[in-house]
């Protein structure tokens, strides 16, 4: 295989150049008749794909590997929307103990003030637990 490989750079260098040569006489009629036989050596670059036979033999391991990971997007599946639920809860509770916190002290909650940016509404709660689960609030 080194051999044909070597063969098929050396026939695209060499029609590389001749069509240098072309372009630099402009003379592109006397030329393309030679240029058809260098066309359908190009052709023989195609063999290579007949490599792909020799690793045939490991499509059945490899069919056997995307089935067992396409198995596991289910469970994937259900185990991101468990994550997520337990989030929302989470974020439910941090609203309303804020909330009840705002009662008794309202200028802790106050706009501008960390615990209203963080925990001030559903979606701030959220967002909050989910930069904290996946990198820590860093993020701003």
């Amino acid at each position: 295989w080194n051999v044909l490989d070597f063969s098929i750079v050396i026939l695209q260098i060499i029609e590389e150049i001749m069509n240098e040569i072309a372009n630099a006489t402009n003379d592109q009629n006397s030329t393309s008749s030679s240029f058809v036989f260098l066309r359908v050596l190009r052709g023989l670059r195609l063999v290579r794909i007949v490599r792909i036979v020799r690793v045939m033999h490991l499509l059945k391991e490899l069919r056997s590997m995307i089935s067992s990971v396409v198995g596991t997007l289910r469970s994937l599946l259900w185990t991101v929307v468990l994550l997520l639920l337990i989030m929302y809860m989470g974020a439910v509770y941090l609203s309303q103990l804020i909330l009840d916190h705002g009662l008794s002290h309202p200028e802790d909650v106050e706009p501008g003030t960390q615990l209203y940016e963080h925990y001030g509404s559903l979606s701030k709660s959220t967002l909050t637990l989910f930069m904290s689960i996946t990198g820590g609030i860093d993020w701003r």
